[in-house]
C-alpha cells in the first residue's frame, strides 16, 4: 500500500460522487452550526497559518467579519500587534510543545482584544500542512475570575484574625493570598509569597505527589485530607475548596490549614500510657464507669463487681424506681454538658440493696457526647442517715392536739436524707397556741445535730415567756453558745383565740401568706436579720385579726419559687390544706427527675382557723 495513501484518498475513491458530496454538506452543516468558532486553512512549512480555508458563523459573529472577508485576507488580520506574545502565531508553539490548549488574545474587525481559550491541531495530507483551530471567548469567565479576585481581596481582610490557616490559589497553584495566620505559619509576608506556587512555600520544585488541589481542581468538589509534613515537622488537617463560576469551570481554590501537632502529640502520649491509665482506674476503690446514650462502654474492675454494672448494659435498667430520672439526668447532663453533679440512687444485687452515691460529669468518648461517673457505695451510711431522719421525723410528727382550735397540714421535704428544716407548736394553754418554722444552714449530719439543739432552745423559750417576739429574742441570745458555724432563719408565730389575733415574728423567713374570703391571697412581709447575727437584733412583726375559715402559709427557704410561680399560687387558692399540700408533693416528685433535683429543704406549715 502507497504510504501517502490517506483516509481522504480512500473516501474519495470508494464513495461514489453523491454520497461524498452528502457527506460533505454534513460535516459543513456540523461544521457552520457549531457554538465554538472553528478556524480552517493551510499552514506554511513551519506549521504557521497562511490563509483561511473556511470559518464557521460562530467566528464571523465574533470577531464581526463576514465570511467572505476573512476568506480573502491573512490571519494576520486578527493577529492582535498590542499582544505580541498573544497571537495566533504562538498557538503554533504550543503546539509544538504538545500544549495544544492555550488562552490568547485576537482582535475583532473593531480593534477590540478578545480572550480565547483555543485547542488547535496541525495536521499533513498529500504533502500539504493544514490546521485546524477550536476558540471559545472566555471574555465572561475571565471578568468573572476578576471580580473574584476583587472579592477575595475583601475575603482577604475578613479572614485575617481567623486562627486557621487560609490560602487562595489560581488553578495552576499560584499563590493569591493567605491570611495572617497563614503568612505567620510560612514565616512569610506578601511581598515574598507573591507570584509563588504553593509548593514553593515548602521549598520544593514541583506539584507534590498525589497532590489534593489538583484532585479537588478536577473532581470540582472538596478535598480532605490529614498529613504529616516534613518540611516543617508539623501534622496538618487539610481542605481544598474549588470555586466555580457560572460555567462551572474552578476559578480558584481555597485551602484551608489547621495545625494539629500539638493534639497528635497528647494523642501519641496518651496511646502511649493507656495501659498505665488503665491501671490507675483499675486501682481505685469506687467503681467508674462511662455511658454513651445510657450503654455502658468502658468500665473497671470495682464496677464490674456489682454484677449489674457490666459492658453494653443500659445503666438505668438496674435501679429499680430510678429508671425515668436517671434516664433524664443523662440527657440533661450531655445536653448542658454539665461539669459535676452528685446524687443517691439504689441498685439491686444478689437481692440486696445497695445505696451509692454518684458523681457524674459530661466527657467526650470516642467522639460521642458520654457521662463519666463515679460510684461510691454509701449503704453503711445511708443506714446510719435513715435512723436519724427517722428520729428526727418522729420529733416532727409530735404535733399536740388541736382540733378543736385549727386543722394543720404539713409538708417535709429533706434536700438529703436528713434534713436543715425544723418545726414546732407548742400550746400554751387551750386558747394560746405558739409555733415555729427553722431553717438552720447548709444539709446533712451537722445541721440535723443544729437542729436538735435549736429544738431545745425553743421550748426551753417557751417556758420563760409566751410572747413570740420575746421567744425570739431568747433564741437570739442563746443560739450562739450552742450552733457555731451556722445562721438559722425562723418565724415564730402565735394564734391567740381570746382576741382572735395573729403575731408573727420574722427573723430571716420573712415571707408569708394569708388567704381570706375577701383576700383569696396575699403576701405577708415582716423584716428582720437571721438569729445570731447581732445581740441587739431588732425583728419585726405583724398583728393580723382572724376568723374561722382564715388560712395561713409559713414556707421555709425551699419553696420560696412559689411566690413567683402563678400555676401554684392559683392553686393555692382555689384548694384545701389537704389538696394542697398533695398538689404540693407531686409537683416536687416531678421535679426530681430534673437535673437539679430538689435544691433545698423544702417546709410548708398550712393551718386554717375551725
Amino acid at each position: 500500500m502507497n504510504k501517502n495513501y490517506t483516509i481522504a484518498d480512500y473516501y474519495i475513491n470508494n464513495l461514489s460522487i453523491h454520497e461524498l458530496q452528502e457527506r460533505t454538506l454534513m460535516v459543513k452543516q456540523l461544521f457552520d452550526d457549531a457554538n465554538d468558532a472553528i478556524f480552517f486553512g493551510f499552514s506554511d512549512k513551519l506549521g504557521f497559518p497562511k490563509n483561511f480555508i473556511h470559518v464557521n458563523k460562530a467566528v464571523c459573529d465574533l470577531l464581526g467579519y463576514t465570511q467572505k472577508e476573512l476568506l480573502q485576507t491573512s490571519p494576520d488580520l486578527i493577529y492582535d500587534k498590542k499582544f505580541p506574545t498573544k497571537g495566533l502565531r504562538e498557538l503554533i508553539d504550543y503546539y509544538r510543545t504538545k500544549k495544544s490548549k492555550v488562552q490568547v488574545i485576537i482582535k475583532s474587525k473593531d480593534g477590540a482584544p478578545i480572550p480565547m481559550e483555543v485547542n488547535i491541531r496541525v495536521y499533513e495530507l498529500n504533502n500539504e500542512k493544514f490546521y485546524l483551530a477550536i476558540g471559545r471567548d472566555i471574555s465572561n469567565s475571565i471578568i468573572q475570575k476578576e471580580k473574584a479576585i476583587n472579592h477575595s481581596k475583601l475575603l482577604e481582610r475578613i479572614l485575617i484574625g481567623i486562627p486557621d490557616i487560609i490560602g487562595v490559589y489560581d488553578t495552576d497553584h499560584t499563590i493569591i493570598f493567605y491570611n495572617e495566620a497563614g503568612y505567620k505559619f510560612y514565616n512569610k509576608t506578601s511581598s515574598q509569597v507573591k507570584g509563588k506556587k504553593c509548593y514553593e512555600m515548602l521549598c520544593r520544585t514541583s506539584i507534590c505527589d498525589d497532590c489534593k488541589m489538583n484532585k479537588a481542581i478536577q473532581h470540582k468538589k472538596i478535598i480532605k485530607s490529614q498529613r504529616y509534613v516534613t518540611e516543617i515537622n508539623a501534622y496538618v488537617d487539610c481542605c481544598w475548596n474549588p470555586v466555580l463560576d457560572e460555567s462551572g469551570e474552578v476559578m480558584f481554590v481555597i485551602e484551608q490549614i489547621r495545625d494539629i501537632t500539638e493534639r497528635k502529640r497528647l494523642e501519641t502520649i496518651v496511646n502511649e500510657n493507656a495501659e498505665n491509665y488503665n491501671q490507675i482506674v483499675n486501682l481505685l476503690p469506687d467503681a467508674v464507669i462511662i455511658s454513651v446514650n445510657g450503654t455502658i462502654v468502658c468500665a473497671n474492675k470495682t464496677a464490674l463487681k456489682y454484677d449489674n454494672y457490666g459492658l453494653n448494659k443500659k445503666i438505668y435498667d438496674f435501679t429499680p424506681g430510678y429508671e425515668e430520672i436517671i434516664k433524664n439526668r443523662l440527657d440533661q447532663i450531655v445536653k448542658h454538658k454539665i461539669s459535676k453533679t452528685i446524687f443517691d440512687y439504689k441498685i439491686v444485687k444478689d437481692k440486696s440493696i445497695i445505696d451509692l452515691e454518684a458523681s457524674s460529669s459530661y466527657i467526650n468518648y470516642n467522639g460521642k457526647p458520654a457521662v463519666l461517673s463515679l460510684l461510691r457505695d454509701v449503704t453503711k451510711r445511708k443506714k446510719e442517715l435513715n435512723t436519724a431522719a427517722i428520729h428526727q421525723q418522729n420529733m416532727l410528727n409530735k404535733i399536740p392536739d388541736f382540733s378543736n382550735r385549727i386543722e394543720i397540714e404539713t409538708l417535709y421535704l429533706p434536700a438529703k436524707t436528713v434534713s436543715g428544716d425544723f418545726f414546732s407548736f407548742h400550746k400554751v394553754r387551750d386558747d394560746l397556741i405558739i409555733g415555729i418554722l427553722g431553717d438552720v444552714s447548709g444539709k446533712g449530719v451537722s445541721s440535723a445535730l443544729s437542729i436538735s439543739a435549736f429544738n431545745v432552745l425553743f421550748h426551753e423559750a417557751t417556758l420563760k415567756s409566751e410572747d413570740p417576739e420575746k421567744i425570739i429574742n431568747i433564741l437570739n441570745h442563746k443560739i450562739v453558745d450552742y450552733i457555731d458555724d451556722h445562721y438559722i432563719a425562723a418565724c415564730c408565730f402565735s394564734l391567740d383565740f381570746k382576741t382572735n389575733t395573729a403575731k408573727v415574728i420574722g427573723a430571716g423567713i420573712n415571707q408569708f401568706i394569708t388567704r381570706t374570703k375577701d383576700e383569696p391571697y396575699c403576701e405577708q412581709i415582716i423584716k428582720g436579720p437571721f438569729l445570731g447575727m447581732f445581740d441587739e437584733s431588732s425583728f419585726g412583726q405583724l398583728t393580723i385579726n382572724f376568723e374561722s375559715g382564715d388560712k395561713f402559709y409559713f414556707l421555709s427557704d425551699g419553696l420560696d419559687f412559689i411566690y413567683d410561680n402563678k400555676l401554684l399560687i392559683e392553686k393555692l387558692k382555689h384548694s384545701t390544706l389537704t389538696d394542697y399540700k398533695n398538689y404540693l408533693y407531686d409537683y416536687f416528685q416531678k421535679l426530681q427527675v430534673n437535673i437539679d433535683g430538689i435544691k433545698d429543704d423544702s417546709t410548708l406549715l398550712a393551718i386554717e382557723i375551725k
